[in-house]
């Protein structure tokens, strides 16, 4: 309640009605130090009689201004700049935001957008690999990071690792890449331009096993790459954009010795998404 209430009341209003309370609160004051009450009305009246006085200083500052045209024509002259102010207040308020909404669809449809086109097995040297990844020897992948946005995106990090899933078994809920311990390639912000695609080599831990090899290769086990890719961008700002990737090796069928396999999107949009 108190978040939606600091939307509406901003620091203009909360002044303005810090403003009006004491000037009112001085004319309260002000007011009801001067008015009679009924027996020294009674008496003012008596005396202005028998004097032959004007009965109009007895009045009340409240009649006064409701009978004399002037008073209350700045009685009403008050009121209207009040009202006046008000909407001022509001006025700008509005400009204000549509000034904001504005620049935000600006920066939005300007923005870049980052998602991995191609992935595959590849040699330290960055090379293609001319088969499966042997046992016993660390797997890297290649990654083609293309920006598919209208402005520069700056490259940060990309944390990714690799993982066997047993056939039929789903992903955990919490992503392996978000766990402790898990390495990030640092791309030191990077530029990366509209329309280009960026390689990027990337090492996924430990060795692979002959058991795991052969569980892939039968279909026992889905082998997936996971991870992300951060990146910044803004005009006057960095803003923190993040494109995570799920994608897991497939198979012919019947499979072949020859088949090395290609990674397919996995359709999951806790692991596959454009942030």
């Amino acid at each position: 309640m108190w978040k939606n209430l600091g939307k509406i009341i901003n620091g203009e209003i909360a002044f303005g009605f810090f403003c009006a309370g004491i000037f009112w609160l001085a004319v309260l004051g002000f007011v009801t130090s001067f008015t009679p009450t009924t027996a020294e009305k009674e008496d003012c009246y008596q005396a202005a009689a028998k004097s032959g006085r004007d009965t109009g200083e007895c009045k009340t500052f409240w009649e006064q201004t409701t009978s004399e045209p002037i008073a209350l024509f700045t009685l009403v002259l008050a009121v209207a700049n009040i009202g006046m102010w008000a909407a001022t207040i509001g006025l700008y308020r509005g400009g204000r935001n549509q000034l904001q909404l504005a620049r935000d669809e600006f920066l939005a449809s300007h923005r870049p957008r980052l998602r991995l086109k191609h992935i595959w097995f590849s040699t330290p040297d960055g090379q293609r690999s001319s088969g499966f990844p042997q046992a016993n020897t660390q797997l890297i992948v290649n990654l083609d990071i293309v920006n598919t946005g209208n402005s520069v995106a700056y490259l940060d990090h990309i944390n990714a690792i690799a993982t066997a899933i047993p056939d039929g078994q789903r992903l955990p809920q919490r992503p392996p890449y978000n766990e402790p311990g898990v390495p990030k390639i640092a791309l030191n912000g990077s530029g990366l331009a509209s329309g280009i695609t960026f390689p990027q080599i990337v090492p996924l831990g430990g060795a692979i096993t002959q058991q795991t090899i052969d569980k892939i290769r039968d279909g026992s086990e889905r082998l997936y790459i996971v991870g992300t890719i951060a990146y910044w961008w803004g005009i006057d700002k960095p803003k923190a954009r993040q494109t995570a990737f799920c994608r897991y090796l497939a198979f012919e069928w019947p499979p072949r010795a020859d088949d090395n396999g290609r990674f397919e999107i996995e359709d999951d949009p806790n692991y596959e998404y454009q942030d």
